[in-house]
């Protein structure tokens, strides 16, 4: 990525964490934001596709926006063909079952088949990667990828979510809130100590 690029980006994200991002498009042609539900994963990724024309891979609904071409695809045709025994559900953010063995025998497949199509630069999008546990982030070396972590304050998250069910009761979002900062906290634990682990 260039630098005049990064900084901008870094400067406009200010609060979100940044790994390896400087590694994207000339290492590495895999970038992965990750974050809570709406934190801002889709609108970050949609700036840097018409900044770089990357190709947009979202966890939720496992389909390709590829900008080059104007058209939008589902990395699942391939999948499906090469294990047809294995199906796999489009999940929503809410059902919380993403660290499912079928999930993770996806996100094998998926991660080297990206690589494989450089020099297309590809970003991957979802809450997904915060539920992996830990050997799974380091077998995808997701760690030393280029990788984006989006924040949100905890004001923000909950105007969202009021917006999103007006049923939530403040004691509702408040448990959400505390369970957020739980799991962006333990995932941020698990990169450090891959990183560590790898040097």
């Amino acid at each position: 990525m260039p630098e005049s690029m990064l900084i901008d980006l870094e400067n406009d994200y200010e609060h979100d964490l940044f790994y390896n991002i400087e590694s994207w498009s000339e290492e590495s042609n895999v970038l992965c934001i990750t974050g809570i539900s709406s934190s801002g994963k889709s609108t970050l990724a949609n700036a840097l596709i018409d900044e770089v024309g990357a190709r947009v891979i979202s966890l939720d609904s496992f389909t390709l926006n590829d900008p080059l071409n104007g058209t939008s695809g589902s990395f699942m045709e391939l999948y499906r063909r090469a294990y047809p025994g294995i199906e796999i559900v489009p999940t929503e953010p809410s059902q919380g079952n993403f660290a499912t063995p079928q999930f993770c025998h996806f996100l094998r497949f998926l991660i080297p088949a990206l690589e494989e199509r450089k020099p297309w630069l590809f970003i991957v999008e979802g809450c997904h990667f915060l539920d992996l546990d830990e050997n799974i982030l380091e077998e995808l070396s997701v760690a030393n990828r280029p990788l984006i972590i989006k924040q949100i304050s905890n004001k923000r998250y909950a105007k969202n979510r009021r917006q999103r069910d007006p049923d939530l009761t403040d004691d509702e979002i408040r448990k959400a809130i505390a369970l957020n900062n739980a799991r962006i906290r333990e995932f941020q634990e698990k990169i450090e100590r891959i990183r560590q682990r790898q040097g």
